[in-house]
């Protein structure tokens, strides 16, 4: 997808909306908390930042969880 792409697709938005990313969207996840199960159709995660990685590349930053939630799972 390229720069102009994504603006594009993203000027039909509001412009005050947070941007998120999504992976597996298509893979659903079952989670248990209090015996209550819940799926999810992804990981979500907020990005942290967006930078030139080359003069044709962009990079999007973001903070990866699923290891946090990992650990959370285990205690």
């Amino acid at each position: 997808m390229t720069v102009k792409d994504l603006i594009t697709r993203l000027l039909n938005e509001p412009m005050d909306a947070e941007i998120m990313l999504q992976t597996d969207y298509d893979k659903p996840v079952e989670s248990y908390n209090n015996n209550v199960r819940s799926i999810t159709s992804g990981i979500i995660f907020d990005i942290d930042s967006v930078e030139r990685w080359a003069s044709n590349r962009i990079l999007i930053n973001f903070t990866d969880w699923r290891k946090e939630r990992e650990v959370d799972d285990l205690d």
